[in-house]
């Protein structure tokens, strides 16, 4: 969902927003109807044997956002010529009002099967070039700022993981008995501010391994919600 400047949801944003791991399209306001963002959502391979997959897979996910942004802002249609469900023409410009942008916000969030400082991670963090720009990840930034991430409700904070990692993301964002470890992010360009976070469940020890019967995934949800 999309509320004022921003996006929203479980992994993935809105317009005053909230992104996370629990995917959900936002829908912006009436007075946001027409500010552009580009939002994307990845599940990179699994397999730590083959680092060179979620490598290639990775650099393929920021060049095809880029030319979706590049497109969008030289007033051509992102689809690249596919015809919409509408019959409408894809050839026009898409910018509002016929205007030519020079930026425009990104946000890139999923599972992408690797640990900071991986060159997954590396490469997500050196961002895209162009019309975007750096990216950084809105957790490690939430992290890192007092008072951005949440407490429980209640302030009960004793089974949540607001503490981060050496390398400044959470501790965890998956729990199995064989690997715990942080390998859900939610990547921002630099023109978007993250205003807040949801704490994450843990730590680590309070489970047996996931999904159980209150998470019904091995990930557990990755919250924040950000303005642009």
């Amino acid at each position: 969902m999309v509320t004022g400047d921003g996006i929203s949801g479980d992994g993935i944003p809105g317009g005053d927003g909230t992104v996370s791991g629990n995917e959900e399209i936002p829908v912006p306001t009436n007075e946001n109807k027409n500010k552009p963002v580009v939002i994307a959502s990845t599940h990179l391979f699994w397999d730590p044997a083959f680092p060179e997959v979620k490598l290639a897979q990775s650099e393929r996910l920021l060049k095809e956002t880029a030319g979706f942004a590049d497109r969008f802002l030289a007033g051509v249609s992102p689809l690249d010529g596919v015809s919409p469900p509408d019959g409408s023409d894809t050839k026009k410009g898409t910018s509002s009002a016929g205007e030519k942008k020079k930026t425009m916000p990104v946000v890139i969030a999923g599972d992408f099967n690797s640990v900071p400082g991986s060159e997954v991670y590396q490469t997500a963090t050196r961002g895209i070039l162009g019309t975007v720009g750096r990216l950084k990840s809105a957790y490690k930034e939430a992290l890192g700022t007092p008072g951005v991430v949440k407490a429980s409700p209640g302030g009960d904070t004793k089974n949540d993981q607001v503490t981060p990692d050496t390398h400044g993301e959470p501790i965890h964002t998956n729990v199995t008995p064989n690997f715990t470890a942080c390998i859900d992010y939610v990547f921002v360009s630099e023109n978007v501010r993250v205003t807040s976070a949801e704490p994450i469940d843990g730590p680590a020890s309070t489970f047996q391994g996931l999904p159980d019967m209150t998470h019904p995934s091995d990930h557990l949800p990755i919250t924040v919600t950000v303005e642009f």
